[in-house]
């Protein structure tokens, strides 16, 4: 990444900077903070064996190889190569599939889903890089890309009420009935009405 930004700065200020004013730069932010003086001389020097940039004295020039190499190389995420998927039968493209998918899931015998159809692994051309896949009726298969892992509780059903739930004979099976109210009193919370001597007598359960 800094090869990447210093041959950068050598297309800018009419296409040369100096090579001091680069360092002072760099160092500035803080994971090179400790970049020192002589790692910066080797860098340049490695640069212009490459043919990235010219050195002339402390003067760092821009090159045609490395405005192509700065421009080509401006998204530091490499773009993911993508695999074609083949109907063996026809021999037509279906879809195409990525790094992660051919690497790591792919195998023979396979169920996918592309395009709104299931489609069975037939053969896995490793040197074209070509899947040969044939329609399959199997329910049981994975979209490319799409599958998420889970927890096995979150795999689970929603839970049932838990009078249902409860084995029978414990004492969540049924809860107890709930006492009839008496006229004038009113019922908050988990306090309940006693109807005890004198009227309202509240009660905490």
């Amino acid at each position: 990444m800094l090869a990447h930004q210093i041959v950068g700065l050598t297309l800018v200020d009419e296409g040369s900077v100096e090579s001091d004013k680069v360092y002072n730069l760099v160092i500035r932010a803080y994971p090179f903070r400790e970049y020192t003086k002589k790692e910066h001389e080797e860098l340049t020097e490695f640069l212009r064996q490459i043919g990235l940039l010219k050195k002339e004295g402390n003067i760092l020039k821009k090159t045609g190889k490395g405005r192509r190499y700065y421009y080509e190389n401006l998204g530091m995420i490499n773009d993911e190569r993508r695999y074609p998927f083949i109907n063996a039968i026809t021999d037509e493209m279906i879809g195409t599939v990525g790094d992660e998918f051919w690497s790591l899931r792919a195998r023979v015998g396979l169920n996918v889903i592309l395009r709104g159809r299931v489609w069975r692994i037939l053969q896995i051309d490793e040197k074209r890089g070509v899947i040969h896949a044939l329609p399959s009726t199997d329910p049981r298969s994975t979209r490319p890309g799409r599958a998420i892992p889970g927890s096995a509780p979150m795999a689970r059903p929603p839970a049932a009420p838990a009078a249902d739930a409860a084995p029978r004979g414990s004492s969540a099976a049924a809860s107890p009935a709930p006492r009839p109210r008496r006229p004038g009193c009113r019922l908050s919370g988990r306090y309940a009405a006693d109807a005890g001597r004198g009227g309202c007598r509240w009660q905490n359960r």
